[in-house]
């Protein structure tokens, strides 16, 4: 099964950072993310695709965008400009074999307007052949995000959920939620999480688009 086509967001970089542990000094409850990609014409694993995540930090903050403010509605869904050097959240990784990557991570927090995510990209041959975004199951977010420094934050937004994030609704939210579990019996040892990705290696696959619900 083809995984969701999603926007890729205003603030993607191509830093080309490739490596696993991409927390650098931001503080959060650890993830262990995996991740696998797989043809969904033949559903064999693909090797030497190229796997790029980035997303936020526990208190909605971008690297490269530390001027925007996580609690109000940012600038549109288009591309931003880093204004900023930092790259913390940020990282690549190829597939071996087996068509897995894992990464090393926090639980990413949330901002204005969107449920937690964490955006991923892939390419294959060059091409880009899946762009996506990768939702956590409400129990685990609820369970975090109640936790320092997730609830140290000042002004926050209310959380916006799954269930009305208009993303995740229109754009296969539900097919792209992580299996979470957690590594121990307490919440700061922190989560495993993972998910198989089906996508087409010699396609790329048309941008996604998404309809605002009304305003009351």
């Amino acid at each position: 099964m083809l995984e969701p086509e999603t926007i890729e967001g205003p603030y993607y970089i191509d830093h080309d950072l490739v490596r696993s542990d991409i927390r650098e000094d931001r503080q959060g409850v650890p993830v262990e993310l995996n991740l696998s990609v797989i043809d969904a014409t033949s559903c064999a694993p693909l090797e030497g695709a190229v796997v790029d995540i980035w997303h936020c930090d526990a208190l909605g903050f971008y690297s490269g965008h530390l001027d925007l403010d996580p609690n109000t509605a940012p600038e549109g869904a288009e591309h931003i400009e880093p204004t900023d050097p930092s790259t913390f959240l940020r990282g690549t990784q190829i597939t071996g074999a087996d068509g897995a990557v894992t990464f090393q991570t926090i639980f990413p927090g949330y901002y204005w307007g969107r449920s937690i995510h964490t955006h991923v990209l892939v390419h294959v041959g060059g091409n880009r052949v899946h762009t996506g975004q990768l939702y956590v199951p409400e129990e685990q977010s609820a369970q975090v995000v109640a936790t320092l420094p997730y609830s140290d934050r000042p002004g926050a937004p209310e959380r916006v959920t799954n269930d009305v994030d208009v993303l995740y609704q229109q754009q296969g939210g539900a097919q792209s939620t992580l299996h979470v579990e957690p590594i121990g019996s307490d919440i700061s040892q922190g989560f495993r999480a993972s998910l198989s990705m089906g996508v087409m290696p010699g396609e790329t696959p048309p941008s996604a688009t998404f309809t605002l619900p009304p305003t009351n």
